[in-house]
């Protein structure tokens, strides 16, 4: 059904073209785990990017941080605990 648009919210391109540009960019980075930044370098370079270019394009300056996460309920809990620890 997903292939129809048939599904909300589990598959958001379900595109031919953009299907094979996703699989292409998986495959470059497919043996890298994103739990071992430690081992796997780029996993940590990439982390950095995505916070530099979120904080920028929110217009964030140089004291602001940020985290990636696995998504989920780790997310909902990290920006919980970023919020409490923020409010003090």
């Amino acid at each position: 059904h997903w292939q129809a648009k048939e599904v909300s919210g589990t598959v958001y391109l379900g595109d031919e073209a953009h299907s094979a540009l996703l699989n292409d960019a998986a495959a470059l980075f497919n043996l890298a785990n994103p739990l071992h930044p430690d081992v796997f370098l780029s996993v940590r370079k990439f982390e950095a990017e995505v916070v530099r270019m979120t904080a920028a394009m929110l217009h964030g300056d140089a004291r602001v941080a940020g985290a990636m996460t696995s998504g989920g309920t780790e997310s909902i809990l990290c920006a919980m605990l970023a919020y409490r620890n923020r409010a003090g």
